[in-house]
């Protein structure tokens, strides 16, 4: 049976202030964002959905490879071959501290190579793109790394979730 690639994303924020000391301007609205990525190729769909527990060692770092023949694989077996990332989440169950970044042939979700995003335990990094982009480009051996790195507080344990075309 083929498999039905869909990654629903959602966020709810709100703010209730005191009306005993408003703020100017009143209550704060909240704020929704909820995005459903259907199969297929076009802008806000994707072609593969990858989910992961992987963990690390005190200091250690890993770079997942999402092109042509990185060894990363659907649920159901398929092997990612990636042209396009449009969705990236990682969840530190910890009990170290992750940085998550591009290495130097990365995948540039990022503004450089040289930045990285810190996870801290519990804590929860999302990326993604609109639903009429197109997503950032994966291309082999240039741009096809994600780097997640502990960063020297204790081994910890993480879960991944990307989905792209």
């Amino acid at each position: 049976m083929a498999q039905t690639n869909r990654l629903d994303l959602g966020i709810q924020v709100s703010n209730a202030h005191s009306f005993a000391a408003p703020f100017a301007g009143g209550p704060s609205a909240p704020i929704d964002f909820f995005h459903v990525f259907i199969e297929g190729l076009n802008p806000g769909q994707v072609g593969w959905v990858f989910r992961d527990e992987r963990s690390l060692i005190l200091s250690a770092s890993e770079d997942l490879d999402f092109a042509v023949g990185g060894g990363l694989h659907e649920v159901d077996g398929t092997a990612i071959a990636g042209t396009r990332l449009r969705v990236l989440a990682v969840y530190n169950e910890g009990p170290g501290e992750l940085e998550v970044g591009p290495p130097a042939a990365g995948i540039l979700w990022m503004k450089a190579t040289t930045e990285a995003v810190k996870v801290k335990p519990g804590g929860i990094m999302v990326w993604c793109c609109g639903s009429t982009d197109v997503g950032v480009p994966i291309t082999a051996v240039s741009a096809d790394l994600l780097r997640v790195t502990e960063v020297g507080v204790g081994a910890t344990t993480y879960q991944i979730y990307a989905a792209g075309i």
